[in-house]
């Protein structure tokens, strides 16, 4: 395969996971409004354990499971922000 495929496929691919990252925010902020409504703290602790945890159980590599917490660390982060 061509340099230029391998380009184009990652060009889509980004474009599928931006897509991806916006739903999640989405429903990011849908938890943080029912957080509110019930006053619930915005961090919870066990489920970002629960996810990072789960993320590098399902993680078959090439990715180090080390890249993957810190990726998920700052989605995570991220889809905290927009819950305030």
């Amino acid at each position: 395969m061509s340099l230029k495929k391998y380009r184009s496929d990652i060009d889509q691919i980004d474009q599928k996971l931006l897509e991806l990252l916006n739903s999640r925010a989405d429903i990011a902020q849908k938890i943080g409004r029912e957080k509110s409504r019930a006053d619930m703290p915005v961090v919870n602790q066990k489920r970002e354990q629960d996810i990072l945890h789960r993320m590098v159980g399902l993680n078959p590599g090439p990715l180090k499971d080390r890249d993957i917490i810190d990726i998920y660390k700052q989605i995570i982060a991220a889809c905290r922000e927009i819950q305030n």
